[in-house]
């Protein structure tokens, strides 16, 4: 259930960076993979060092694309988030919180 319920989340943040431009979605996990040693694959269990990615890429802006990330995470999921997650970790886990309940 965790691999599935990662692949999902996984799946929603290369969504979410697609929405931004197919350019933003290339470079973002290029630059994750190589300039910080993080696989796509890993990107879901680490979610503060992906938002680290994401501030060195955008700095201020990368406010913006988390916000993006987290709406589409809890959509692509079928949730409704209670709040707005300023955090990719916080609102992943959350996520995940919702789904493990809802499939129970």
């Amino acid at each position: 259930m965790e691999d599935e319920l990662n692949s999902l989340i996984l799946e929603a943040i290369e969504e979410a960076l697609q929405k931004l431009t197919s350019s933003v979605r290339h470079v973002t996990l290029y630059y994750a993979e190589k300039k910080f040693n993080l696989p796509k694959e890993e990107i879901p269990k680490k979610p503060e060092r992906f938002e680290e990615v994401l501030r060195h890429i955008y700095g201020s802006a990368a406010n913006y694309v988390v916000a993006v990330i987290n709406d589409n995470i809890f959509s692509k999921l079928g949730l409704t988030p209670k709040k707005r997650h300023t955090s990719l970790k916080e609102a992943i886990a959350k996520a995940k919180m919702q789904w493990v309940k809802r499939k129970k």
